[in-house]
């Protein structure tokens, strides 16, 4: 795993800091599932979309599966930090990402990656 990489993550808890996420898959040069290895990663409240779902009116919670970007990895502290923000990747701000990029934040079952 390497910054710039996608993950899918479940949501384990949210903090005043962010929320606390499982990583389940890496998208990246090495796709694979890692449900079965305990991988964390915080995503800290400032790389959180200001809107997940306007329709609803509804924020993430526990269990929900998101996609988002790694930001940096600290492998001495076993931390992966990470973002839900489209913005940071290559200065995209539209709510829809181009075509061929994948959407980050909450991700609906049909979104979840083909296994391997």
């Amino acid at each position: 795993m390497q910054a710039g990489d996608i993950i899918v993550a479940s949501v384990l808890s949210k903090q005043t800091l962010g929320l606390f996420l499982k990583v389940l898959y890496l998208d990246g040069d090495s796709p694979r599932f890692v449900a079965d290895i305990s991988i964390k990663a915080l995503c800290p409240a400032a790389n959180l979309p200001s809107s997940l779902d306007k329709k609803n009116g509804r924020d993430l919670i526990y269990g929900d599966t998101v996609r988002a970007e790694v930001l940096e990895i600290h492998p001495d502290a076993e931390k992966i930090i990470c973002t839900m923000k489209a913005s940071s990747r290559e200065g995209d701000i539209s709510p829809m990402p181009p075509e061929g990029q994948l959407r980050l934040g909450l991700i609906r079952q049909e979104e979840f990656p083909e296994p391997l």
